[in-house]
């Protein structure tokens, strides 16, 4: 059996410390998992913290649940390598929370929405709920560092990235069908994937960017959606 992951705001405590839970988590792990005394639980802060913990009592409440722990270890994990981040147009619909649970589990460190001449979906009005749906997918996956989410960029602003950014420190590449593939490219710590709108970016948009210094990926044969090309993008980026 699975062992529950719990997410935590703040720092786990040290080993052997006693500590107890309440909120949306100790509902969570009490009401929905069925947590109870002597079960195992790890502890994430979302931040590199893992903690593993024994449940010393649970108290299931109206609307309510108490969790009292006691921390048996605490490790930090480095963040993953090559740190991989995606900025993409946002996509329609709820397609959106789809790619955040998906970028979650590719291992991608952030996601920004880029706001090109072409996009269609404002991010503004949806960056809380992506943020919850990032945060429990990176805890159901186990990840020890939650994949972050970062305001809008321009495009002006990406190229600006670029520019100031050149391997093997760091790196920025276009999503575009007429690209090289992955294993041709640059390897670098620091990668920032831009996805574009439906409609592509526009030439003017394009010439920027390679001026910039960012070079072309083709992450296959067809043309992807938004969300399809961002969740590839992160896959081939950290599996090189």
């Amino acid at each position: 059996m699975s062992r529950h992951r719990l997410t935590l705001e703040t720092t786990p405590p040290a080993a052997g410390t006693a500590f107890s839970l309440t909120g949306d988590e100790a509902w969570h792990a009490v009401a929905v998992k069925r947590v109870q005394k002597g079960d195992t639980v790890e502890l994430l802060d979302g931040r590199g913290t893992v903690a593993t913990a024994t449940v010393t009592a649970s108290d299931k409440r109206k609307r309510d649940a108490l969790l009292d722990l006691r921390i048996e270890s605490v490790r930090q994990e480095p963040p993953t390598s090559p740190r991989v981040e995606l900025w993409s147009a946002v996509p329609k619909a709820d397609r959106a929370a789809h790619m955040i649970d998906q970028l979650a589990q590719a291992g991608a460190a952030l996601w920004r929405p880029l706001v090109a001449s072409r996009s269609v979906t404002d991010a503004d009005h949806k960056a809380e709920r992506l943020q919850r749906i990032a945060t429990e997918a990176s805890k159901q996956c186990g990840r020890a560092w939650h994949l972050a989410i970062d305001p809008p960029v321009s495009v002006a602003d990406a190229a600006a990235w670029s520019a100031s950014h050149k391997p093997p420190a760091g790196a920025m590449l276009v999503a575009d069908a007429d690209g090289l593939p992955p294993s041709a490219l640059p390897r670098a710590d620091h990668l920032v994937v831009l996805v574009g709108p439906e409609g592509g970016f526009t030439d003017a948009e394009l010439i920027t960017l390679r001026a910039a210094g960012a070079a072309s990926v083709r992450l296959g044969p067809h043309v992807l959606r938004t969300e399809t090309a961002a969740v590839a993008a992160g896959v081939a980026m950290l599996c090189r």
